[in-house]
């Protein structure tokens, strides 16, 4: 997640780790080859993501996000710390993220902060922002951090490397499995709700009206058709000539399906997007799926259906 500060407020409002001040002597060149990667799976486009620790606490899952341009700590990390609320330092300012969301901050706080393991560890200050927000990290170390231990990470290795304060070299390995485990959880996140604008509230509860559904409707810049039009005739499907009709049995849903079933069709024939039909001579039954709120989801087995249908001279893309 990239983010970044409005030029102005970055001037009025300085948010920067606290570096320390740079070696006077020359440090070791700092390379990487294969034996630098300690992951299980070398076939890998991972991110980053190491243990450090912070107020005596081994935090795991920290993203190194190179295009970020602060370091963020986040509300529930913060909470688990526990760090008295009154350390943080007031600042309201919000933060933009790639696609220009804006992401309401808490404040910041100055903690001391340690990479690396055993004898080979380097701490450093390093002031946090503090954000509220939905993710599966629990800190993320953006360009401040990182240029203050000058840090040099290598993705393909999963490994960053910085020199100590004696001039050694230090490796901190990135966690693939934490990194794994943040990407899957990452798309389990609640996402934020999609808002209508025009919603009016009726004894059935809340219905969408025209312009969201269609904006050229009580439109007064309506869009026309131009020239002359004709009707087009909707055709059935292009069933294979051997292909006979399959009627399915009936089968028995229970009391429950059966009533979330009814209300689910009601709903459709309201909105006159199905029909009653007789003497159908293709028949399929309904399959009805549990959502994760408890609600129930509709489906219908075409699979008998699709097996009659030619395939489709013109198929839709593959979708990630």
């Amino acid at each position: 997640m990239l983010i970044f500060f409005k030029k102005e407020t970055l001037e009025s409002h300085p948010i920067c780790a606290c570096c320390s001040q740079q070696a006077t002597k020359e440090n070791a060149p700092i390379t990487f080859t294969d034996l630098d990667f300690a992951g299980t799976d070398p076939n890998q486009d991972d991110p980053m993501v190491i243990i450090v620790e912070l107020q005596n606490f081994a935090v795991k899952k920290v993203l190194v996000d190179q295009g970020s341009s602060i370091d963020i700590l986040y509300w529930k990390t913060f909470r688990k710390l526990q760090i008295p609320p009154e350390d943080l330092t007031p600042y309201d300012d919000p933060i933009y993220g790639f696609a220009g969301e804006r992401v309401p901050t808490k404040g910041y706080v100055d903690l001391h902060t340690t990479f690396g393991e055993g004898q080979g560890v380097r701490t450093i200050l390093i002031r946090y922002l503090v954000v509220d927000a939905h993710t599966s990290y629990n800190v993320l170390l953006g360009r401040p951090s990182l240029n203050a231990i000058g840090a040099i990470v290598s993705t393909p290795h999963l490994a960053m490397k910085f020199p100590s304060p004696s001039g050694d070299i230090l490796t901190v390995h990135g966690d693939q499995k934490a990194a794994r485990e943040c990407y899957m959880a990452s798309l389990k996140l609640p996402q934020p709700p999609l808002t209508a604008h025009n919603i009016e509230t009726t004894p059935e509860g809340a219905l969408l009206v025209g312009d969201d559904l269609d904006p050229r409707i009580n439109s007064d810049s309506r869009v026309e058709p131009m020239g002359e039009t004709r009707q087009f005739p909707l055709t059935r499907a292009a069933n294979r000539k051997e292909a006979k009709p399959v009627s399915q049995k009936k089968h028995k849903l229970g009391e429950e399906r059966r009533q979330a079933a009814k209300a689910e069709a009601e709903k459709l024939r309201l909105a006159e997007f199905v029909g009653e039909a007789r003497y159908t001579t293709w028949l399929a039954n309904v399959v009805l799926v549990k959502k994760p709120n408890g609600k129930w989801r509709m489906c219908v087995d075409y699979t008998n259906l699709n097996k009659a249908c030619p395939r489709d001279a013109y198929p839709l893309s593959s979708i990630d």
